[in-house]
């Protein structure tokens, strides 16, 4: 991470505590809505991973996003063209993505998009 990017972290994050500290608002609300960029409701078209998910829009965009502050063992990563396997899953992989799947396949959901992450998959709060 270069030093600037560091510095206006640290100052986003300074910022969020004196919005905490001063506020008459609970404290949970006031940290949510500070880093919120944006908040969208769609349906969930189809759950990828135990902590990954494809939605699409009112306007029938297709979004990935990645669930924030959950870490979910990964399921096996499978060629579609070739059906091998290129990447194995972890224990666990697939009950996860079980798990969210019955709980919002289908669903419409508000998420609160706070990030993009490295794969250029929204990162929110369902």
């Amino acid at each position: 991470m270069r030093h600037k990017e560091f510095v206006m972290r640290g100052a986003k994050y300074l910022v969020i505590l004196a919005v905490l500290f001063f506020s008459s608002v609970p404290p949970a609300d006031a940290a949510r809505r500070s880093i919120v960029m944006r908040t969208v409701t769609v349906v969930v078209t189809r759950v990828l991973d135990g902590d990954t998910i494809q939605v699409t829009t009112p306007e029938q965009t297709a979004l990935r996003i990645r669930t924030y502050g959950n870490d979910a063992p990964e399921t096996e990563k499978i060629n579609r063209r070739t059906g091998q396997i290129y990447q194995p899953g972890q224990p666990y992989g697939n009950e996860s993505w079980m798990a969210l799947e019955e709980k919002i396949m289908g669903q419409t959901v508000s998420v609160d998009i706070i990030d993009i992450d490295k794969y250029r998959r929204l990162v929110g709060i369902i």
